[in-house]
């Protein structure tokens, strides 16, 4: 493997010195790894601080069990399944509480109408927010993580008619909320 840090060290060395518990090498992997696993926590979490809990967990996750990563696979898809597994059993273990928030509870900043045309990430992200903790969890799963609608039911223990039911109902729903944000721009 090729070096890929600022330091030269491969990411088999880098494991190995997480493994030892090293914490300059543990450092560097969360430093790695953060930013991109964050982007994951934060398409789930309905807010910043819940993306945070995520990520923190998530490298809870990762650390513990780094010993069972085999380098026959891509150590970040490795550690983007754990992120985006563990911020489904968080939201899970919190379970649908959110699910009757409406898009009046946030502001976006919809913009004028030819502003609309090209959605803002941090606007999408918002809008995944405001859909029910099942649909959001399928659409970032089949939409953004590209799972199929097999994997995503063996996932959220749903069968694959459920998850192409509940990507349709968060399509819907985010063209409504679009909708919505255009009515007002006018």
């Amino acid at each position: 493997m090729s070096p890929f840090y600022k330091n030269s060290i491969t990411e088999k060395e880098l494991v190995e010195q997480c493994l030892k518990l090293e914490p300059k090498a543990q450092r560097m992997f969360f430093d790695l790894f953060s930013g991109r696993l964050m982007t994951i926590c934060r398409r789930y979490g309905r807010s910043q601080q819940e993306a945070e809990d995520m990520l923190q967990e998530a490298f809870i996750r990762i650390f513990s069990n780094l010993s069972k990563y085999k380098s026959d696979g891509s150590l970040e898809g490795w550690v983007r399944r754990i992120t985006v597994n563990t911020s489904i059993k968080v939201l899970q273990k919190k379970g649908n509480r959110h699910s009757s928030d409406d898009i009046d509870d946030y502001a976006i900043d919809a913009g004028t109408p030819s502003e609309l045309e090209v959605l803002e990430a941090e606007d999408l992200i918002a809008l995944i927010n405001i859909l029910p903790l099942g649909y959001k969890s399928v659409f970032n799963l089949y939409e953004i993580e590209g799972y199929s609608h097999k994997e995503i039911g063996v996932m959220l223990a749903i069968s694959e008619s459920t998850s192409r039911s509940q990507l349709t109902k968060a399509k819907k729903m985010l063209r409504q909320y679009v909708s919505t944000i255009q009515k007002r721009a006018i």
